[in-house]
């Protein structure tokens, strides 16, 4: 049944992806989602289109609390609540935090590098950094975007934990 709800879930060695294909939430297990919650300090910079995210997850909450999930997912209020500090057993989600910087090409294609790295060295206890394009990519050459890769490789390698 898991694999005709969600056909393109992975068993891999460190858990299970479940992406965008798959149409029924409820074969997420909530332990994951509490576990999300409970370990994940996420800073998110975006613009406009990464906005897509964020107004997503608000629906999200609308949708579950409002009885739109059934099961054991119909036991707990606000299971997808999310907001800046992670307070109430919320999951930690600071949307837009990154001074310097708003998305991967605002206000140019490499403020977000020193934007991330000031923000990492002021906040330890976030684990995910999550940066969104808007629609700079599309004119980005391909210098630019292999700059963009080596730069977030170096992020990578100087902050593993991350």
């Amino acid at each position: 049944m898991l694999w005709v709800s969600c056909p393109f879930i992975q068993r891999v060695p460190s858990g299970t992806i479940i992406d965008h294909s798959c149409i029924d939430l409820t074969m997420v297990p909530v332990s994951a989602i509490q576990n999300a919650k409970s370990t994940l300090r996420i800073a998110y910079g975006h613009t406009s289109h990464g906005s897509q995210i964020t107004t997503g997850m608000n629906g999200l909450v609308a949708f579950a609390n409002g009885s739109g999930l059934e099961g054991e997912f119909s036991a707990y209020a606000n299971l997808f609540a999310w907001n800046a500090d992670g307070s109430g057993g919320a999951l930690c989600l600071e949307d837009s935090p990154f001074a310097g910087a708003s998305d991967l090409g605002n206000p140019n294609l490499t403020a977000w590098e020193a934007a991330t790295l000031t923000y990492l060295n002021s906040n330890a206890d976030v684990n995910v950094v999550i940066w969104s394009w808007c629609g700079q990519v599309s004119g980005a050459s391909e210098a630019q975007i292999a700059n963009y890769l080596s730069l977030m490789n170096q992020l990578e390698t100087d902050y593993p934990g991350v």
